[in-house]
């Protein structure tokens, strides 16, 4: 597992921490209260050292759904910003200027909602690309 990878409770482990509806035992409950979002898997690892198979035990939170892989927003930020500009050529300037205002997902969620019509209009048919990606964004 890479060590630099950051994790994310999903719905499944809120929910879990909230009803212990699956009733993980509790090392590994320990290890899904403490995922914070911020914290780097190898971080995590070196915090839990005193269990041998804290590794195994991130990867089994992954594969059944307590945990995902945070996504990279500047990273998500950036492929949109590229995929307008690959269409839109320099009159994809206005938008992405605006793109790069954006500071987490919901404000660019909320601009991809408040410019859907413009962008429509700008992408034309070869816009395809532009809202897969918008589809996916995720946290």
């Amino acid at each position: 597992m890479d060590v630099n990878l950051v994790l994310v409770k999903t719905d499944k482990g809120l929910n879990e921490i909230k009803t212990r509806q699956f009733k993980l035992n509790s090392r590994i409950r320990a290890i899904l209260i403490v995922i914070d979002g911020k914290t780097s898997v190898g971080k995590l690892i070196s915090q839990f050292s005193h269990i041998d198979s804290v590794e195994k035990d991130i990867t089994n939170l992954i594969t059944y759904g307590f945990l995902r892989i945070a996504t990279d927003f500047k990273k998500q930020r950036k492929d949109l910003s590229r995929a307008l500009t690959d269409v839109m050529g320099p009159h994809a300037d206005y938008f992405t200027l605006e793109l790069e205002e954006c500071v987490n997902i919901s404000d660019l969620k909320l601009f991809l909602a408040e410019k859907h019509d413009m962008l429509e209009r700008g992408l034309g048919k070869r816009g395809d690309k532009f809202w897969k990606m918008a589809e996916h964004l995720t946290d």
